[in-house]
C-alpha cells in the first residue's frame, strides 16, 4: 500500500493545503478566497477540486455555453452569447457597420475574451434584467479610448452609458446638457416625435416639450 505525504501549501487544482485537522480531513484554501475542511484523499485523486460556490460557478458557465441555460435557451442564444459577438464583430470585421467607431479607433478586445464565451462569461456575469426606462443592459467601456476587457468594462445603462455612445444626440436647454434619451423621459413627447421635430430645425426646448400641434406642421423657430 502506497502512503502519501502531504504538506502545508501542497497545491491541488483550485484547493491548497492550511493545515492537518484530524485524520484525512484537512483544511484547504480555495483559489477565490473560500477555506473549508476537505478529505485530503480525494483532493489528491481530483474528486474535490474546487470550494461548492466554484465548482457551481463552472457547472452554470458550462450550462449556458454549451447546453441549455435556465432560461431555456442555447448557449448561442443567450444575451451575454450575442453581446460578445457583437463587440468582437464591430472590433475586428471591417465589413460591419460600426467598425469605423471601433476597430477602426484601434480598440481591441483583450486575448482573454476572445479566447473563449466562458472566460467573457466568468469576468462580467450575466446580463442584468432590463431597465424599466432605459431598456437593455449594454456592455460600457470605463475609458471610452480603452478596449473591452474586464478591467475597462461594466454592464451599464441609462445616462452614463448614453453619454459614452459616439451616436448619441446630446441637446441643451435652458444650460442643462443631457441626451436625447434623458430628456425624452420629462417630455410628454415620444423620441421618434422629438428627432422629427429636430430634423425639421426647430429649437432643442420646443422640439422636447412644446405640445403636438394637429393637422400642421411645426414651424421652424
Amino acid at each position: 500500500m502506497v502512503r502519501h505525504s502531504y504538506n502545508v501549501g501542497d497545491k491541488h487544482n483550485k484547493l491548497t493545503l492550511v493545515k492537518r485537522v484530524n485524520g484525512p480531513q484537512w483544511l484547504c484554501k480555495c483559489d477565490c478566497g473560500d477555506v473549508k475542511t476537505y478529505d485530503v484523499g480525494n483532493v489528491r485523486r481530483g474528486n474535490t477540486s474546487q470550494c461548492k460556490a466554484c465548482a457551481n460557478k463552472s457547472r452554470s458557465i458550462k450550462h449556458t455555453t454549451h447546453g441549455m441555460g435556465g432560461n431555456g435557451m442555447r448557449g448561442n442564444a443567450t444575451p451575454e452569447y450575442g453581446v460578445r459577438r457583437g463587440m468582437i464583430n464591430r472590433c475586428t470585421n471591417p465589413n460591419d457597420s460600426r467598425y469605423k467607431h471601433y476597430g477602426d479607433r484601434g480598440i481591441k478586445v483583450c486575448s482573454r475574451w476572445l479566447e473563449s464565451f466562458e472566460n467573457f462569461y466568468a469576468d462580467m456575469g450575466p446580463r442584468p434584467d432590463d431597465h424599466p426606462i432605459y431598456g437593455k443592459y449594454k456592455i460600457d467601456r470605463i475609458d471610452n479610448d480603452g478596449g473591452y476587457g474586464p478591467d475597462n468594462c461594466k454592464w451599464n445603462v441609462g445616462p452614463d452609458e448614453w453619454r459614452n455612445r459616439r451616436d448619441v444626440i446630446v441637446l441643451m436647454i435652458d444650460g442643462v446638457t443631457k441626451s436625447l434619451q434623458e430628456w425624452a423621459i420629462d417630455s410628454p413627447l415620444n423620441i421618434a416625435t422629438i428627432r422629427r421635430r429636430l430634423h425639421a430645425g426647430v429649437s432643442a426646448k420646443e422640439a422636447v416639450f412644446a405640445p403636438a400641434l394637429s393637422g400642421r406642421p411645426m414651424a421652424k423657430i
